[in-house]
């Protein structure tokens, strides 16, 4: 497989195979931090006082 391999008469933005090894590997990079950010959220314990009072007017699921 070649990278980035094109021919020298044409003109504008040409980036070498290091740039574009390294622009490649930040999108699963960013995939990555973020499910770990969800998954770190997602564990934090619950405190009572953040579940809210079940029943009142406003909650979701609950006609108003």
């Amino acid at each position: 497989m070649r990278l980035n391999e094109q021919d020298t008469s044409v003109t504008g933005l040409r980036l070498g195979d290091s740039v574009v090894a390294v622009l490649s590997t930040l999108a699963p990079l960013a995939l990555a931090g973020a499910v770990h950010l969800y998954i770190l959220i997602a564990r934090r314990q619950v405190n009572g006082s953040d579940r809210g009072v079940l029943g009142q007017p406003g909650q979701a699921g609950q006609a108003t």
